[in-house]
């Protein structure tokens, strides 16, 4: 630490050690300016100016870089919008826009949330789900499942009704008779009722144990 430091706050003052804690957290730890102010619950440039009058030198500002995969996966395939991208990734916008552009990344000019159509008949119309359910697989509110919907002219069911669930024997057979685990476990894991896995058992032909037998400790 400068010694312009030490004599400007001796030891033992209390604003020295809160200033002490800082410098050790920016140069020891690695924080970045904006990390230690939150630790202390104050702004990156409070922190830089008190550095600054303390004789501290700070580091040149780093610039957060995104993986390329990572968000041509969240902004192109997924379709979030930039301000959805950057709260699942923990920056700004800002941020965001200009990983775009350096990655060469063409920014939509309708930023309007959107899905592909074979995600959403997958979801909504193979598997069964509600609006609802398919909204929450997605991340997103219903009502921009019901618009994604409307939108490839895929037929709204009616409260209540529901296209027939339809789950493979083999994976039933693996998961219920070989590994022996309770329609429950197995509906938790596949996103179905007990109700429904029980359906799909007698449907294949596979029995069905009593409920009293279901295993417990199968998590």
């Amino acid at each position: 630490m400068p010694t312009s430091y030490l004599k400007k706050y001796p030891v033992g003052r209390s604003d020295g050690a809160r200033l002490g804690e800082m410098w050790r957290l920016y140069e020891d730890e690695g924080l970045s300016l904006a990390e230690v102010g939150k630790r202390f619950g104050v702004s990156r440039q409070r922190v830089h100016q008190e550095f600054v009058k303390a004789g501290i030198k700070t580091r040149g500002r780093v610039l957060k870089s995104l993986d390329r995969k990572v968000l041509h996966r969240l902004y192109v395939v997924t379709r979030l919008s930039i301000s959805e991208t950057a709260k699942k990734l923990g920056v700004s916008s800002g941020v965001v826009e200009r990983e775009l552009e350096r990655h060469g990344i063409e920014r939509r000019t309708n930023n309007r949330l959107e899905f592909d159509r074979e995600l959403i008949e997958r979801l909504y119309v193979k598997q069964g789900l509600s609006q609802i359910e398919t909204g929450k697989r997605l991340g997103v509110h219903a009502r921009i499942v019901m618009r994604e919907l409307r939108r490839y002219g895929i037929t709204l069911r009616h409260a209540g009704r529901y296209a027939p669930v339809r789950i493979e024997r083999d994976l039933l057979d693996r998961l219920y008779v070989q590994d022996k685990l309770s329609t429950e476990t197995i509906g938790k894991r596949l996103g179905y009722s007990p109700k429904t896995i029980a359906r799909e058992l007698r449907r294949h032909g596979l029995p069905v144990r009593p409920s009293g037998r279901q295993r417990r400790t199968d998590q």
